[in-house]
Order: structure tokens, then C-alpha cells, then sequence
């Protein structure tokens, strides 16, 4: 899957952050999560997202460049592991592994 670089300037976007601008630095999308569990994450890291697209916008307001944005309802969220098919959720992973020795193939495919 190809990564994409979220940083936007800091004027850009309808939700500019309230903090000082700093104009070497990038504005980033803000992710809140609400759990029944304490989240186990660490500072800074990566994670696998599942998830569904609800809303997708393509902004031609100014002359330059279109910017685009979109909502995500975030399913869950679990930490990376390493596969054949890349990096996906650890529950992925473990599916994959069933699957394979059942016989069956296939990643995110729900039974």
C-alpha cells in the first residue's frame, strides 16, 4: 500500500491548528480514539487502521492544486506485524494463518 504524506502548510484545510504557526513545519490531521480498553500504544509509532469511507471532498477553491479530504469511521485499530502480504493487523495475521491451514486464502475476508 502506498503511504501518503498527510502534511499540509499551516493555512491550508478547513481546521488550521490553534497552536503558533511555524511555517517549516507541516500541519498534520488530528486521530481521536475512544475505547472501552486502555490503548496500548507507544509515543510515536505505526499502526493498522480498519476501516470504512463515509465521506470523500475534492476542494477546487483556489487556482492552484485541488486538495482532497475525506472521513474515515475507524473500526479498530491493532498493532503491524510483518506477512507475505505486507504489513496488516495482527488479527489479520492470525486469520491468515487459519486460513492457510485450513486451506483458504485471502486477507479481511469476514466467514
Amino acid at each position: 500500500m502506498k503511504m501518503t504524506d498527510l502534511g499540509m502548510p499551516y493555512d491550508s484545510g478547513c481546521c488550521a491548528p490553534t497552536s503558533a504557526p511555524d511555517s517549516k513545519k507541516p500541519s498534520y490531521p488530528t486521530l481521536y480514539i475512544n475505547s472501552k480498553e486502555e490503548l496500548d500504544l507507544p509515543d510515536a509509532g505505526t499502526v493498522v487502521i480498519k476501516f470504512r469511507k463515509t465521506r470523500e471532498t475534492e476542494d477546487k477553491k483556489d487556482q492552484g492544486k485541488p486538495t482532497y479530504s475525506c472521513e474515515l469511521e475507524v473500526q479498530s485499530i491493532g498493532e503491524p506485524v510483518a506477512s507475505e502480504e505486507g504489513m496488516v493487523s495482527v488479527a489479520d495475521a492470525i486469520k491468515v494463518a487459519m486460513r492457510k491451514k485450513l486451506g483458504k486464502a485471502g486477507v479481511g475476508e469476514d466467514e
